[in-house]
């Protein structure tokens, strides 16, 4: 019997946030807080579509689950302290999460790629994997760690 955990979910938007909530209740596990980038880098600018896709994620946003929108890595990290959590899963976050984020969660940070890594690491695989003609397309499942898409593989 395992044991739920409570989950942090960091993504970009409303569909990508109800798939990954739907996996961990599905999996016996409380997700507690999404985490939506507003920016594409830390400190800068609030992107000009955020404040619609922020718009949507909250209006999707299930009972009882907060939602940060944090202006820089740091605060996100001070923010997710809080919540106590077991585990953070990342889908299509555009930041890289330092040290102070990597450790908040008890077990860690997985991300979830779609490119068969280490193949197409960053940002947008499946398109670099169109342009250069590659014929098969896959998912990956690592751990997290200092640099994007470098950690350990699970799946």
């Amino acid at each position: 019997m395992s044991v739920a955990m409570r989950v942090g979910l960091i993504s970009f938007g409303a569909r990508e946030f109800a798939t990954l909530r739907e996996v961990c209740v599905e999996g016996g596990h409380t997700p507690v807080v999404y985490a939506y980038s507003r920016s594409m880098r830390p400190r800068s600018a609030t992107d000009p579509a955020a404040a619609d896709t922020a718009g949507r994620i909250t209006a999707a946003l299930p009972a009882g689950i907060d939602l940060l929108l944090p202006g820089s890595s740091e605060g996100l990290g001070t923010a997710l302290g809080g919540y106590g959590l077991d585990l953070l899963v990342c889908f299509g976050f555009s930041w890289r999460l330092p040290p102070a984020v990597l450790s908040v969660p008890r077990y860690g940070v997985i991300n979830v790629h779609c490119s068969m890594l280490p193949e197409y690491r960053g940002p947008a695989p499946v398109l670099w994997a169109i342009r250069n003609g590659d014929p098969k397309l896959g998912v990956t499942a690592h751990r997290m760690d200092e640099e994007f898409d470098a950690g350990p593989v699970l799946a």
